[in-house]
């Protein structure tokens, strides 16, 4: 037979091609060979069917009214045919037409499916065989193509992969191209008529190669081909004199296929290029939107969580005495439980099946009949192999699709048992298991296709007497899935709820054949029917579905049997259940109830019961606050199960006697893994190979110039042993070149613990770090890897898909924590510092930044990373920053060059931080009071020594408590309450005014209480310094100008533009934002009105909705986050910065002048900078103003070219880095050595305000 069988292909078994049959023969499907063949066939035809296999063709022919005689050499075979066929001869057809068995027999047509490829000598079958043809008489003849794409590919990879079916299946003694078939019959006196094609893609066929390795031109060049799509040929073949219309075949050469498909190439290439490149980029900008909408469904989630915090702590409030009443209920009829079995013991029968060579296989189905047309054959087949002394049962549980009619017509020898009404899972297997003749039972699903032996292994496993269950392994119909279900079912106890799972299956397991697990499942599981109605079955309280198979085991597990998996016994979940049909949160709903239901009846360990219900409150709180579950899905389930408490108790008591083992007892045995050498938290392929604690999916250990590694495939798993119940998960390893992937973009997901994390990654070494909680301490777990890509290379035909150097469960004490918020990792640098060899004398400071030091950027990271750059000449620095975009990673190298470490992490938001009466500023609450930050600025302090802590931003002032006995300095980069006063001014008077003012009032109560934690406070600007000095005494502040590096911001060879205007910052900080849409709304309307080619850009991250509104209208481009303002400085013969509210001195106008740029700006642009209008820059206060001074400067190239040079003199001149960094180190000596400095003037009550040249305050946006 020709095409493949998954449910046998998953397996790697050789089957015997001549007892082929499909699952179910769909005579809708026109692109079928059997479709074709019955349709080439006609009706009312005396026929011949030569390989009828089991006669599924046979009893099609003869329902249309044909006649039909059968040729079958297999006898297993034959013997089923013979009901479906008039006659059926059990023979090979070459020895029936040598020995003239067909003589007197003449037929209107002679089948041949699938058999010429099998036979020694077809030519002179044909030949014979048209002897025995009516006039008019044809064959009705399909046969594999050899020429297909994907034999082609394995040929030029120089493979020719037999397989157990297919194109080259293992049985086949002739190949066959188009061509050759047309020889073949053209020889032997046939015409071919009708062809048909049976089509599957390149790629798709049982034997395709890994088109990732394959070149794009080839696979294209490959799929031009004739035929290379076409995977069977079907036709019929009359006698030459005979046939009307033959096939007329082109004459088409293989190298004028070649020559014409090269050109097709080049051309499509060229024209298509640009397509392609455009659509690549509209794929980033995709990619980039749906990691935003990501980011942005979490915060919702967030903020619906908080939303509803009140509500769900009053009904779950509320709701505690009854979940507290039901426990105490519980314990005491466990007490009771344990009288019982002190008084009267009752032990549970230790008898094995009487006769396990026969079983009784229960389905029970509910409007599941295409379900049953696709399973039962596979079935019917797996009893023939076994032995055919099994019966079927089928429990139609009160179906109305016409199941029960369907199975009487086309599967009379299964037996159905009705019900009237769909009595769920439970009860009709309740049912059947009753009504069954044997004593074992097989249950399975009606979406479970078996493999043929999957009975034999069930069967073998129930030699030990203290047997009840042996389940089969799971696989999916799409082997390409990563498998969520594999059979060997493991669940452990949080704490408070049992955590449910599927593992990977060992190689190990495979060795032990089978394997301990906490229930078997029952979508194929055989059980002990005495043992079943001993237990009395499936529990009805779990009714419509879910959790009866494991309690029905978890019941066996403590009357003293076992539950077990069959490694050998296979079969594969279609995962089209009954269950469907309902809601997700009906399904959410019952999943809770019956999860309760399961912890009630059958936990008797008193801590677990408790820790349980003084958890419960807790947990229905949380579980309540995520969106789609909600306070009605987890009150209806608790009441539901609460309704069913009775029930619960009497169930309890009824095997309370018969109780031999405890909860910790079945967990620990249900969760030991296969190998018990599983003692390492921490696996480095440097210090061996770890082999016994691999699990499937990894490559022989390698070494090569560096640290050893070991390649995994797409799906990889590891067993490690919990250190504590809380850890890092770190992985380190290598990301080969992405340009030997088809695509660009490799992602890694981890799963631990029901716990998932997604990183993206990018070529070259990573080292990654996850919290993990709820982790079992001091046991094994499974940490399961799978990436989306993977590639193999012409010389080596491995898939491949990342190589890993290390993985393990690592302490918090033992790495730096780094984590990017709950939710997110972050990544870790030792800096070009770290061991160097310097003066000892040197102070060590510990610097945490609001915003990644990098340049080029923002002003308050180029600040930053200038203050680090000059600093590190003189001290050591580690530095602990948030980031807030992946781009801006790539800046991390650069800043590690100055430090000994620097650790980034992913800031977000965080809507879960605790703010009472909303006192703090919500802002920095939300984005900064970051639990991943504290316990890092914690471990650090904990662990090394610093001289010094200084904090960069109001916003991570909070930090400086930590460790109260370290000196600390804030640079204070805007005072906050300043800005927001000033905003408070610049309103009129609405309600919008009064909520400035409280957002002001709140700021500086804020404000004053984080800045008198400090030793000092450094601000930029005078202003500032006088602002503080008169509402925070107490304060110790310091005020110094920033700089500007001249070097990094210089003009370059590039022509400016001299149409363009350019605005720069960061439009998540308000004053920017707001200034953008007063420069759009109306200063620039009037410059386009007279300058028509004047072009604006508006380059910062966080543009608001209306700057993008705007966007590609009336002149106007919104950049978006840049990874450098350089090219768009140097562009721009004009800089605007329209400043109304805030504070501090702009960092925006001294880069601009640095690049020797005019810029027009309010008078609050140039606080501190300047106030001489028209000499380094333009000061506008108005719209007419500002927009004439705008115009001017494009009007006028010399005029802006002079006002440039002058103001990149001045700044060259005024602001220097430098000085900045001393005035830093002369301030740490202050604080930290007083009395060498006049008995320290910064330990006076009073305010100490020391001034310094030019400047004030740098604002980082």
């Amino acid at each position: 037979m020709t095409q493949s069988n998954q449910s046998e292909n998953i397996f790697g078994r050789v089957v015997d091609a001549r007892r082929y049959e499909p699952p179910h023969l769909d005579l809708g499907d026109s692109n079928n060979s059997r479709t074709m063949m019955i349709e080439l066939t006609g009706t009312g035809k005396s026929v011949l069917e030569i390989g009828t296999s089991t006669g599924y063709m046979s009893r099609v022919l003869r329902e249309r009214g044909n006649t039909v005689i059968g040729v079958e050499v297999d006898p297993e075979a034959a013997s089923i045919a013979k009901q479906h066929c008039d006659r059926l001869l059990n023979a090979d057809i070459e020895s029936l037409l040598v020995g003239d068995a067909l003589e007197k027999n003449f037929f209107d047509v002679v089948i041949l499916g699938d058999v010429l490829e099998h036979l020694k000598w077809p030519d002179k079958v044909i030949e014979q065989l048209k002897s025995h043809l009516r006039p008019n008489g044809y064959l009705v003849v399909s046969l594999p193509n050899v020429a297909h794409g994907d034999v082609i590919l394995n040929l030029l990879a120089g493979k020719f992969p037999y397989h157990d079916s297919g194109l080259l299946d293992i049985t086949h003694l002739r190949f066959f191209g188009l061509e050759d078939v047309v020889k073949l019959f053209d020889s032997a006196g046939y015409q071919i008529c009708d062809l048909r094609t049976v089509r599957v893609d390149v790629g798709c066929t049982e034997v395709s190669p890994d088109l990732s390795a394959v070149p794009p031109e080839l696979l294209l060049g490959v799929r031009s081909l004739p035929h290379a799509n076409s995977y069977q040929f079907v036709f019929r073949a009359f006698r030459a004199d005979e046939c009307r219309e033959p096939l007329q075949m082109e004459n088409v050469g293989l190298k004028n296929s070649f020559g014409a498909f090269t050109t097709e190439v080049r051309r499509l290439r060229k024209y298509l290029q640009p397509e392609f490149d455009e659509m690549a980029a509209w794929a980033d900008k995709l990619n980039a939107e749906l990691t935003q909408r990501v980011q942005e469904v979490q915060e919702l989630r967030a903020l619906w969580a908080k939303a509803t915090r009140w509500r769900r702590a009053f009904v779950f409030g509320f709701l505690a005495p009854l979940e507290w009443a039901v426990g105490a209920t519980l314990v005491a009829s466990e007490l009771v439980a344990r009288v019982l079995r002190r008084i009267s013991k009752r032990q549970a029968p230790l008898v094995a099946p009487t006769n396990p060579a026969r079983c009784s296989i229960v389905i029970v189905t509910w409007e599941g009949k295409d379900l049953l047309a696709e399973s039962l054959p596979a079935l019917l087949k797996a009893v023939r192999f076994d032995g055919g002394e099994h019966e079927i049962v089928v429990v139609d549980n009160g179906s109305t699709d016409g199941t029960q009619e369907y199975l009487r017509n086309h599967f009379p020898e299964v037996r159905v048992i009705r019900n009237e009404q769909n009595e769920y899972f439970g009860g009709g297997n309740n049912l059947g298991v009753q009504k069954a003749r044997n004593d074992l039972i097989v249950l399975l699903n009606n979406d479970m296709i078996v493999h043929e032996d999957f009975l034999a292994p069930l069967r073998a496993g129930f030699r030990s007497p203290d047997v009840f269950a042996v389940a089969s392994q799971v696989f999916l119909a799409d082997p390409s899935k990563r498998r969520e279900e594999t059979g060997k079912a493991r669940a452990s106890f949080n704490g408070c709820d049992l955590d449910w799972r599927h593992e990977t299956v060992l190689p190990s397991d495979e060795e032990q054949q089978y394997v301990p697990v906490f229930w078997g499942h029952g979508g194929a599981v055989a059980v002990d029917r005495h043992k079943f109605l001993w237990l009395g079955g499936f529990d009805r309280i779990y009714d419509p579905f879910y959790v009866e198979d494991a309690d029905l085991s978890y019941c066996a597990w403590k009357v003293g049997w076992q539950c077990l998996m069959a490694v050998q016994s296979k079969v594969i979940h279609k995962h089209r259940s009954s269950t469907s049909r309902f809601g997700k949160q009906f399904i959410s709903q019952i999943v809770r109830r019956n999860q309760y239901l399961f912890l009630w009846k059958n936990f008797s360990d008193f801590g677990k019961l408790m820790a349980h219900f003084a958890r419960t409150p807790r947990a229905l709180f949380r579980r309540a606050g995520t969106p789609g579950i909600g306070i009605r899905v987890e009150i209806l389930a608790f009441l539901g199960a609460a309704e069913r408490l009775p029930a619960v108790l009497r169930q309890k008591l009824r095997l309370a006697r018969s109780v031999v083992r405890s909860d910790q007892e079945i967990l620990e045995v249900t969760n030991t893994p296969p190998d018990a050498t599983i003692k390492s938290n921490h696996i480095d392929f440097a210090l061996g190979p770890f082999s016994d604690q691999l699990g499937s999916g990894w490559h022989d250990l390698e070494v090569g110039e560096g640290r050893p590694y070991r390649w995994m495939t797409e799906q990889a798993s590891v067993f490690l042993l919990a250190p504590r119940g809380e850890a890092e998960l770190l992985v380190q390893g290598y990301v080969p070149s992405l340009s030997s992937y088809e695509g660009a973009g490799v992602s890694l997901n981890v799963r631990c613990c029901g716990q998932q994390k997604h990183f993206t990654m990018k070529e070259g070494g990573f080292e990654y770090r996850w919290p993990v909680r709820d982790l079992p301490a001091r046991l094994p777990v499974e940490v399961e890897l799978w990436v989306n890509r993977t590639l193999s290379s012409d010389t080596d035909q491995r898939k491949l898909g990342i190589a890993l150097h290390s993985i393990g469960l690592v302490k918090h004490s033992e790495f730096v924590s780094k984590k990017r918020g709950r939710r997110h990792s972050s990544i870790s640098i030792n800096g070009a510092r770290l061991g160097e060899a310097g003066n000892s004398q040197q102070r060590r400071v510990l610097m945490i930044c609001a915003y990644l030091p990098c340049r080029g950027t923002h002003g308050g990271g180029n600040m930053m990373f200038n203050l680090i750059r000059n600093l590190s000449k003189s001290h050591r620095l580690t530095v602990l920053s948030f980031y807030e975009e992946e781009s801006e990673l790539s800046h991390v190298p650069q800043l590690a060059m100055y430090c000994e470490r620097v650790e980034v992490l992913y800031r977000g938001q965080s809507f879960h931080t605790s703010n009472l009466f909303g006192l703090k500023p919500p802002e920095i609450v939300r984005e900064f009071y970051h639990e991943g930050m504290e316990r890092l600025v914690k471990s650090y302090l904990a662990t090394q020594h610093f001289d010094l802590m200084q904090c960069e931003y109001l916003q991570t002032a909070h930090f400086a408590h930590i460790e109260p006995s370290i000196p600390t300095v804030l640079t204070n980069h805007e005072v906050l309450s300043l800005s927001r006063i000033n905003h408070f001014k610049h309103l009129s008077w609405t309600a919008g005014k009064l909520k400035a003012l409280i957002s002001a009032m709140r700021m500086l109560n804020y404000e004053e209480k984080m800045l008198g934690r400090f030793s000092a406070v450094v601000v930029l600007t005078q202003t500032e310094a006088d602002f503080l000095a008169r509402y925070a005494p107490s304060t110790q502040v310091r005020c110094h100008a920033m700089g500007v590096d001249c070097d990094f911001f210089s003009p370059g060879p590039e022509e400016t533009d001299p149409h363009s205007v350019v605005f720069v910052g960061s439009f998540r900080h308000s004053p920017n934002a707001n200034g953008a849409m007063w420069l759009l709304e109306w200063v620039w309307p009037r410059v386009v009105e007279r300058y028509p080619s004047a072009q604006l850009y508006l380059v910062g991250n966080h543009p608001t909705p209306g700057m993008l509104q705007k966007h590609g209208k009336n002149n106007v481009a919104v950049t978006g986050w840049v990874d450098d303002v350089r090219p768009y400085l140097q562009r721009g013969s004009v800089v605007v910065a329209p400043v109304f509210e805030g504070a501090g001195m702009r960092t925006k106008v001294l880069e601009a002048w640095a690049m020797a740029k005019a810029v027009v700006g309010t008078p609050l642009a140039f606080e501190g900078l300047t106030s001489k209008d028209g000499e380094y820059a333009f000061i506008a206060e108005d719209i007419d103003s500002f927009a004439r001074r705008i115009l001017e400067l494009l009007h006028d190239e010399n005029l802006a070219s002079a006002m440039g040079r002058r103001a990149r003199d001045f700044a060259t001149a005024s602001f220097s880095w430098e000085a900045f960094a001393t005035f830093y180190a002369n301030m740490y000596e202050q604080i930290l050595r007083p009395d060498d400095h006049g008995g320290s003037d910064l330990q006076r009550s009073e305010a100490r305000v020391t001034n310094f040249p030019a400047a004030e305050n740098v604002e980082r946006h």
